[in-house]
C-alpha cells in the first residue's frame, strides 16, 4: 500500500475482480441510493484501502457511481493508510478524501474505554499534566483521535477491505485481531450517520467486499477447530448440505477435507466466518445476492500465495433488534442465512485465470487503461 505506482496495479487478474464484482455490486448500490424516495444521501459513502494510486476510487468515479461534490471533491470517500505521508499521496490524486495515517486493526481495537470511550468528541483525551508529552502518552491519544474520528464517519455504504492478508494469523489468540475488528466495523455501521445538512440517517443495507490470502496452512489446532465447528454445525442442523458437503469434499469428512485440501476447505470456513460476525451484528447476507467470490494466484518469485475477494450484498435484519424480544431472532434473517450457507457448500470461488481468458483479456485491459486515463486526466500525473 505504501507504493504511490503499486506493483500489482496493472494486474490484469485484479482488474477482473474490479470490473465483474466491485463494479456491479456498487452501481447497485448507488442506483438503490438515488431511486429511494425522501432520500437525502444521494451520493454514495466509500470506504476503501485504496492505496496511492486509488485504481478502485478512479473506477467507480468514471462509471459515475462515486460522484464528486460541488467544489470536486472526493469528500465522501474514507480510506486508511499506514502513516501521513501515504496518506497525503493518495490525497493528492482523490482531493477532499478523509484519510486515516494508521493501521487499520491497530485504530479499531484501541481500548478507548480509560478515557470514558466517548467517540463522538475527542475532548476527553487530555492525560495527567506529568504524562502530557511521554511518547506513548502521544502515540496513545493520536490513535484514540484517529479512532474517533473513524466511528464519526460512520455508516458507509459500501465497505471495501481490499486488506490483502491473512484472515487468521496463528500467533493471535483466538479469534484473532482481525475478526474482532471486523465485529467492531459491523457494529458501527448500525450507528446514526449525519448529513451535510445535519439530519440524522441510518442505513438498512450495505455492500461489502473482502479480501484475503488464502492461508496460512501453519494454523494453530484453536484455529482449524473453530473452522471445523462452523462447518460442522452447519450440517448437524440442515440435513440437506451433507450431500453438497460430500460432493464439495469429494466425499470426505469434515477433519479430511480440512488436512487434504486447505485451500478448498478455506474457501467455505472463511466467508462463512464474515457471515457470522454480520449475524452476531444484527446484519445478514442478502440471499438474492448470496456471497460470490473470486480466487486467482498471486505469482510472486519468493512466495507465491492464492487470492480471495469475497463479496456480499448486506442487509440489516428485519424487524431490528431494538425491536425484537431479548434471545427472539429474526425469521426472515434466520432463513437467509441458512440459504446463503446453502449455496455457499453449492458454489465454489470463480476461478479469474479461466474466466478472464474466456472473456478476453483486452476487454480488461482496454477498461484498466481508461481508468489508469482517467485518473491522469483528473490528478494530471504520469500513473
Amino acid at each position: 500500500m505504501a507504493d504511490g505506482d503499486f506493483k500489482f496495479e496493472k494486474c490484469l487478474l485484479k482488474h477482473f475482480v474490479r470490473h465483474q464484482g466491485w463494479l456491479p455490486l456498487c452501481k447497485k448500490r448507488a442506483q438503490s441510493l438515488r431511486t429511494n424516495a425522501g432520500n437525502s444521501r444521494p451520493r454514495l459513502k466509500y470506504f476503501t484501502f485504496c492505496a496511492a494510486g486509488a485504481l478502485d476510487v478512479m473506477m467507480l468515479e468514471m462509471e459515475k457511481v462515486i460522484r464528486r461534490s460541488a467544489s470536486d471533491m472526493f469528500d465522501t470517500v474514507f480510506f486508511f493508510d499506514v502513516n501521513d505521508t501515504f496518506v497525503a499521496q493518495t490525497r493528492q490524486r482523490v482531493p477532499g478524501a478523509v484519510g486515516f495515517p494508521e493501521e487499520f486493526v491497530k485504530v479499531v481495537l484501541a481500548d478507548d474505554t480509560a478515557e470514558g470511550g466517548n467517540i463522538d468528541t475527542i475532548a476527553t483525551l487530555e492525560p495527567p499534566e506529568e504524562d502530557k508529552f511521554t511518547t506513548k502518552v502521544v502515540d496513545k491519544n493520536r490513535v484514540l483521535a484517529i479512532r474517533r474520528q473513524f466511528v464519526q464517519s460512520f455508516p458507509f455504504d459500501v465497505i471495501n477491505l481490499d486488506l490483502e492478508r491473512y484472515l487468521f494469523i496463528p500467533r493471535e489468540e483466538l479469534p484473532g485481531d482481525l475478526v474482532n475488528a471486523l465485529r467492531n466495523v459491523f457494529e458501527w455501521q448500525r450507528r446514526a450517520g449525519t448529513t451535510k445538512d445535519r439530519k440524522k440517517y441510518k442505513i438498512d443495507g450495505f455492500s461489502l467486499m473482502f479480501t484475503l490470502r488464502l492461508g496460512p496452512k501453519e494454523l494453530g489446532d484453536d484455529y482449524q477447530k473453530l473452522m471445523k465447528d462452523y462447518i460442522t454445525a452447519n450440517i448437524a442442523n440442515d440435513a440437506s448440505l451433507e450431500p453438497l458437503f460430500k460432493k464439495r469434499s469429494a466425499d470426505r469428512s469434515v477433519t479430511q477435507f480440512l488436512r487434504d485440501d486447505f485451500e478448498g476447505f478455506f474457501k467455505i470456513a472463511a466467508p462463512k466466518t464474515i457471515m457470522s460476525l454480520l449475524h452476531e451484528q444484527d446484519w445478514h447476507v442478502d440471499p438474492d445476492h448470496g456471497v460470490i467470490a473470486y480466487e486467482f494466484e498471486r505469482k510472486t518469485k519468493k512466495d507465491p500465495y492464492r487470492m480471495l475477494h469475497v463479496l456480499m450484498d448486506v442487509k440489516r435484519n428485519s424487524p431490528s433488534r431494538e425491536r425484537r424480544g431479548p434471545g427472539v431472532e429474526s425469521a426472515a434473517a434466520k432463513q437467509a442465512y441458512a440459504t446463503n450457507v446453502k449455496k455457499l457448500f453449492e458454489n465454489d470461488a470463480i476461478a479469474v485465470a479461466l474466466q478472464l481468458k474466456e472473456l478476453g483479456e483486452s476487454v480488461i485491459a482496454d477498461h484498466l487503461d481508461k481508468v489508469i486515463a482517467h485518473r491522469k486526466k483528473l490528478s494530471g500525473d504520469q500513473g
